[in-house]
């Protein structure tokens, strides 16, 4: 039995699909850890996390331009069912007993870390699906309303705002309410903001090509 090739339209599929995931699943594990970042002359507080899971809506966005909405939105619930496990595992992983490995000192400092990235992640399945949804939602209907235009760079940016300004209000408060005073939390809402912002403006030629290849279109064919 002769085995079907794989075209490039399914290759570049299971590539967003993968580094959705990836990203997805690593920017929660990160995220506990906050770091400094200058934006216009201001130093704002971010989770590490950051900046890999903005770089995720690059996928969402893509296969909802090259396949449509309802594929999306079965990545939109992969990732929550990923992210579902991954709290499951994390929280055996913490506290499974050491018995049997003698050699283990670290408990304390494993501990730490993921019991930070469980409470993240949580967050993150709250806030996640209304997020995802949003930027989805948006960017179709932004794209039957500019049916025929040169606009993906506009939907791509306009969806990605929206969302990340939701998801971001709602996961800092979440993860780290309690833990951190309020001006913090606003702080890491703004500087969280802003990188999906900006990261959302120069991803849009990233997405533009992605497509192209998938529709073995021209590289650098920015129209449509």
């Amino acid at each position: 039995m002769n085995e079907q090739k794989v075209d490039r339209k399914t290759i570049v599929l299971f590539l967003c699909i993968a580094g959705f995931i990836g990203g997805l699943l690593i920017s929660n594990i990160t995220a506990s850890k906050l770091y400094f970042v200058s934006i216009f002359g201001q130093d704002f507080t971010i989770p590490v996390g950051t900046s890999l899971f903005a770089l995720t809506f690059i996928c969402t966005d893509v296969i909802s331009e090259v396949w449509g909405k309802h594929y999306s939105s079965l990545l939109v619930l992969a990732g929550f069912l990923a992210r579902i496990g991954a709290l499951i595992f994390l929280y055996f992983a913490v506290n499974i007993e050491g018995a049997g490995a003698p050699v283990w000192d670290s408990q304390e400092a494993y501990s730490n870390i993921l019991s930070g990235s469980s409470r993240i992640i949580l967050a993150g399945i709250l806030t996640y699906p209304v997020s995802q949804l949003t930027d989805i939602y948006l960017f179709h209907y932004l794209k039957k309303r500019q049916q025929g235009k040169n606009l993906l760079w506009l939907r791509n940016t306009t969806s990605t705002f929206f969302s990340q300004l939701v998801d971001s209000a709602v996961f800092v408060f979440i993860a780290f309410g309690g833990l951190l005073e309020t001006p913090v939390l606003i702080n890491i809402i703004i500087g969280q903001v802003l990188v999906k912002w900006v990261i959302a403006m120069i991803d849009t030629p990233v997405v533009y090509m992605v497509r192209n290849v998938a529709l073995d279109r021209k590289i650098f064919d920015f129209s449509g």
